[in-house]
């Protein structure tokens, strides 16, 4: 969910950031060819299943290319494929991906969204994946202290800024059990996430983001490592993320 908030952004022309501690820049692309190819299938009248999945769409990165034929002409073998990649690199230029570690602190995150917004002119969107990794330069603390040092920096930084944020966050094991359901108290660090001017709306299968665009955030919620993820193709009618 998080991941096509930015892609419908920068699909309407807005810029983004991605910092990413948990998935590579390869992965997320491959994940959008994989939307932009349901969206195409959808709007040819056909079932989003028509399109080639995350799964097929790995499947050509991961795969030999001993005649060196380019990435184009190979998805042009999976359904959708060739024009899917069409879509993403038509937004490519304002989609920056960020592959995270633990020397991205908040203070680098600061430093690189001051970088692209003088460059692109305007606040972009911003997206972490996720809350918890997000490291401090002063170690030590226990994880609830940590998350609220770094969930406040990024509220400041989204006011300052003028950035909407999206921040992807883990849930407590205890909460994924049949039967419960998900409230903000259940995120990790919940007691620094469940601020006043949130309007939480936690959903199950879906890791925990919070979108902060100056005195408003929206959280929803996902499935742990743990559980059994459904499949990577969400639907195309999501609305944009960017401001009204």
């Amino acid at each position: 969910i998080a991941l096509q908030m930015v892609r419908n952004a920068v699909r309407t022309g807005r810029h983004a950031v991605v910092f990413s501690f948990e998935h590579e820049a390869g992965t997320l692309i491959q994940r959008l060819i994989a939307l932009e190819a349901s969206c195409l299938a959808v709007g040819a009248g056909q079932h989003p299943a028509a399109a080639a999945d995350v799964h097929a769409v790995r499947g050509v990165f991961e795969a030999p290319d001993p005649d060196r034929r380019g990435l184009a002409e190979a998805l042009a073998g999976i359904p959708y494929g060739a024009d899917a990649l069409a879509a993403v690199l038509d937004y490519a230029p304002r989609l920056h991906i960020h592959e995270s570690t633990s020397d991205t602190t908040p203070a680098e995150v600061a430093r690189v969204l001051a970088e692209v917004r003088e460059e692109a002119g305007e606040p972009p969107l911003v997206m972490v994946d996720y809350l918890q990794k997000v490291p401090l330069d002063e170690r030590g603390g226990d994880e609830v202290a940590r998350v609220t040092v770094v969930t406040e920096t990024l509220k400041d930084m989204s006011l300052e800024l003028e950035c909407p944020v999206v921040c992807i966050s883990a849930s407590d094991r205890e909460s994924l059990g049949a039967g419960h359901r998900m409230r903000t108290r259940d995120l990790r660090g919940s007691s620094a996430l469940a601020s006043p001017t949130c309007a939480s709306g936690v959903r199950r299968r879906c890791t925990t983001t919070q979108v902060a665009n100056g005195s408003w955030s929206w959280c929803l919620t996902m499935p742990s490592r743990s559980t059994r993820a459904p499949r990577e193709r969400p639907p195309c009618g999501a609305g944009s993320a960017t401001n009204s």
